[in-house]
């Protein structure tokens, strides 16, 4: 059979998979939930990205079997890619031709929109594929991944439940159904998530486990969820379990746990988490570099920067030890060697957004507010949805005495 007709399920996992990452504990550095905690230190609250998704992750509902999720043509991709939108629905159409019961063209092109961040162009041609036939599971689905990335939650579940009520297709095999529940749980997990039901949450993630009981990240997330429920024991069992089933993607439980207590500002648990990390995991990297942000966190640089420079001794090579080891540079007022830092980093992902963010603190910090703004605006042209670049342009803004723009 082919599956091209749910292709914008495989698409619309990844959105719901970033959507759910914000809840998660490990590592610290993922942290919409930190803001305005754990001594309310504006500079931490902002490390919500500093990490990277580990090569290899499969989202949920994703599998890594290309022919099993199906989707657009390389043709048509490659002609949005370009942006030659007449192209790309000529290759669409064909493969609406070829396949019947696929979505139609330009449902699969608001789908390649929505994946591109073209907001306002996905919700034109949404609005223009339901007027004409609003029978498409597939649709609704987009709408309500659309109104999570924009936080309308109330609309998110509006959206599900319309996409549930239409059911999948007939045509869709045991695969292609599975996904189609994950996609109404998991979006339903997400919204729980955002307002913070954490029992809620749980029991969605759970029913979630049920569907993808091999998918680790999503243990995890469930763990996090349990910990906030106030189930620490659970929590802590999930973790060990998510982590024996992913070693290599994954922290070691205890530094799961070490962060949430960081999150919630509770530092001597936090610390003593950390502690049975390292007796558990002594040469291990990452429980290093994860103590290291959580006294960051703390403002206890030069701590932090013992712990930082241990996860280097021990083979840690990553953009992001770059980043903190910038950071930690700034706090203790080395700012050359924080810029150094920063560079390195941006030399091996000029697209980092932390990095961008805090080289423009530093600049700040040294008196270089010409700078730091010229930095800042180049990066919120380039990236107009980052909260990173906005963030760094208002605190530009706000240092060369411009309050108005920078509210």
């Amino acid at each position: 059979m082919n599956s091209r007709p749910i292709w914008i399920l495989g698409v619309s996992f990844v959105i719901l998979w970033v959507n759910l990452a914000v809840a998660h504990a490990a590592p610290i550095d993922v942290t919409e939930s930190t803001k305005g905690q754990a001594g309310d230190n504006s500079e931490f609250d902002l490390l919500e990205d500093l990490g990277e998704p580990s090569q290899g992750d499969v989202a949920p509902g994703q599998n890594s079997d290309p022919t099993q999720i199906g989707g657009p043509s390389k043709s048509a991709i490659d002609a949005f890619l370009r942006g030659n939108l007449e192209e790309c629905l000529s290759h669409l159409r064909k493969e609406v031709a070829d396949n019947p019961d696929s979505p139609p063209p330009k449902l699969m092109l608001a789908g390649l929109m929505f994946k591109a961040g073209q907001r306002t162009e996905c919700r034109r041609l949404l609005e223009e594929v339901a007027a004409a036939d609003s029978n498409h599971p597939e649709l609704f689905l987009t709408f309500a991944n659309l109104a999570l990335e924009e936080r309308r939650w109330t609309e998110a579940l509006l959206a599900l439940a319309e996409m549930e009520r239409l059911g999948p297709r007939k045509s869709w095999n045991d695969q292609q159904r599975r996904m189609f529940q994950a996609a109404l749980v998991g979006g339903r997990a997400n919204v729980a998530t955002r307002r913070k039901n954490w029992e809620q949450a749980q029991g969605l993630l759970a029913e979630w486990m049920k569907l993808e009981p091999e998918n680790a990240r999503l243990r995890d997330r469930r763990a996090t969820a349990l910990f906030r429920a106030g189930r620490e024991q659970q929590a802590f069992e999930q973790f060990d379990i998510a982590y024996q089933q992913a070693p290599k993607a994954l922290t070691p439980p205890e530094v799961s746990l070490g962060v949430l207590h960081t999150q919630k500002g509770e530092f001597d648990e936090a610390n003593r988490w950390f502690d049975k990390a390292l007796k558990r995991h002594p040469n291990s990297a990452k429980v290093h570099f994860q103590w290291a942000m959580a006294l960051l966190f703390q403002d206890r640089a030069e701590e932090a920067a013992t712990h930082a420079d241990e996860a280097a001794r021990l083979g840690m090579d990553s953009v992001n030890l770059d980043v903190q080891r910038g950071i930690i540079a700034r706090q203790r007022g080395q700012l050359k060697q924080a810029v150094s830092y920063f560079g390195q980093a941006l030399e091996q992902s000029p697209n980092h957004q932390a990095a961008h963010y805090h080289l423009v603190l530093t600049h700040l910090t040294q008196g270089e507010r010409d700078r730091a703004f010229e930095l800042a605006e180049a990066q919120s042209k380039a990236h107009p949805s980052s909260y990173w670049a906005w963030a760094a342009l208002g605190w530009a803004q706000y240092a060369l005495g411009r309050q108005d723009e920078a509210e």
